[in-house]
């Protein structure tokens, strides 16, 4: 069963590798570009996380 946090982190997933791509094609100095990626890294976990949690949190809320 798909479900609505499916959709939502592939939403996420996807506009970070479209970032992640356009990073990887248009900076080719590695120096830059690692920390970048990093970055990109970042972000994903960070929204995901934080939908994850809002997720539990309003369905602890609605159990009330």
């Amino acid at each position: 069963m798909i479900t609505y946090p499916f959709f939502v982190n592939l939403y996420i997933d996807t506009v970070q590798n479209t970032k992640s791509f356009w990073v990887d094609t248009l900076i080719k100095e590695e120096n830059i570009r690692k920390p970048l990626q990093e970055f990109i890294t970042a972000q994903t976990l960070f929204s995901k996380t934080t939908f994850r949690t809002t997720v539990e949190y309003l369905s602890a809320i609605a159990k009330v």
